[in-house]
């Protein structure tokens, strides 16, 4: 009998900057030093479990909020639905992707990139690369030896396989409301634009922008960039954006430092419809500080 294949990690690397993210700081002016241990707890449970994701559906998001609650035992603990809200604006805030958040998942770049480099050496690691947000060049810089990389590029070149796994997953006479769901799937994803994976477009982190950007001779302004292209779901056009790049740099050739009318959109919640707010941290912590 084959042995069990190891999913999660025995440890993970605590950055040194982890905790002054600035894209932690929203949380922690609302909810204090509450959403810093909720964000750790999350951590310590993706990557003890499924070591790159959590499972965040119906069926399992009372048990991850009753896990980190347990983590805050004590005397300031909080409630479980402060646990929920903190949560989601983690994922606001694109500490963990949205998208993935959206399909019942917790799961970040960041935190696969530290399990890719921990798996390195590993022989066999089951991946769901439905879950996974590592492009292959992502995973090629890290190292190229990893058997998840072998199976990536395996999974994205063969997509009848991965086409005739649907197909009897849907005629399985055990599940006809399987069935039903399946075709609705289909059906709503008929007219949506294909999936993109290594050789097209891969949305940016925006710390990749924002290095990027400031490299650049004429200086571009990396959020109003972000905002743009976010806001027109990464498009050129009609088109899918191939390399996002190759567009901050047309953006220097054009001398634009905004969108084309001069204003960039603005940046709208990945969970409602009104405008992200913006904060000027700088004048907040000051007034910290003159209070303190």
């Amino acid at each position: 009998m084959a042995a069990p294949i190891k999913t999660g990690l025995d440890y993970f690397p605590f950055d040194v900057d982890l905790l002054s993210d600035r894209k932690l700081r929203r949380c922690k002016l609302k909810y204090g030093y509450t959403a810093t241990m909720i964000y750790i707890a999350l951590l310590s449970i993706l990557y003890k479990d499924k070591g790159y994701y959590i499972d965040y559906s119906d069926r399992h998001k009372d048990d991850v909020v009753w896990e980190v609650l347990e983590y805050m035992q004590g005397k300031y603990q909080p409630a479980a639905e402060t646990v929920t809200e903190v949560i989601e604006d983690l994922v606001a805030c694109e500490l963990f992707s949205g998208d993935q958040f959206k399909s019942k998942t917790i799961t970040s770049i960041r935190a696969q990139k530290i399990y890719y480099r921990s798996t390195v050496d590993r022989k066999a690691v089951d991946i769901d690369f439905d879950k996974w947000l590592l492009s292959e060049d992502e995973m090629k810089a890290i190292s190229e030896k990893s058997v998840i990389l072998r199976n990536f590029i395996n999974w994205t070149n063969n997509p009848i396989n991965r086409a005739n796994n649907e197909v009897n997953q849907s005629i399985n006479p055990q599940s006809k409301v399987k069935e039903s769901k399946v075709n609705k799937s289909k059906e709503i994803c008929a007219d949506a634009p294909p999936r993109t994976r290594t050789k097209r477009f891969v949305q940016p982190a925006a710390e990749e922008v924002q290095v990027y950007c400031s490299e650049r001779k004429n200086g571009i302004d990396a959020q109003r960039f972000i905002d743009y292209y976010t806001s027109n779901g990464w498009m050129v056009g009609k088109n899918p954006m191939k390399d996002w790049k190759a567009a901050v740099r047309t953006w220097e050739r054009n001398g634009i430092s905004g969108t084309s009318s001069g204003t960039a959109k603005p940046k709208q919640n990945s969970f409602n419809s009104y405008s992200q707010r913006q904060y000027d941290y700088a004048a907040i912590e000051k007034k910290i500080r003159e209070e303190m």
